[in-house]
């Protein structure tokens, strides 16, 4: 046990920095995820005032408006296309959730 304290007092400022880093990317997930929903909801108002007309112009409407603010450190790992897989699949999600209350995949 004390090899073990030893090697994390050792070792603390990298557990720290670790920890750091983690807890970074859960709350600025969560930053991402609100600004994507509200990109979502903007996109299906402007759908229902007529202004897109399709779902594909929905999606693509909110992954530019997501592109724009999306934080350069974020473009290096993700690019267009995976952006455009993300807000499909959340898309899918709504739209089952929506459908009867659940996450059941009752809507492809």
């Amino acid at each position: 046990m004390s090899e073990v304290l030893s090697a994390v007092w050792e070792w603390r400022f990298v557990i720290i920095c670790l920890v750091a880093v983690v807890l970074y990317a859960v709350l600025e997930w969560e930053k991402f995820k609100a600004t994507l929903f509200e990109a979502m909801l903007t996109a299906k108002r402007m759908a229902k005032d007529k202004v897109l007309n399709s779902g594909k112009q929905q999606e693509d409407w909110v992954v530019e408006r997501l592109w724009i603010v999306l934080p350069a450190r974020v473009k290096l790992f993700i690019n267009k296309d995976r952006l455009r897989e993300a807000v499909h699949w959340l898309y899918t999600k709504a739209k089952d959730k929506l459908d009867d209350g659940y996450w059941n995949g009752s809507v492809k």
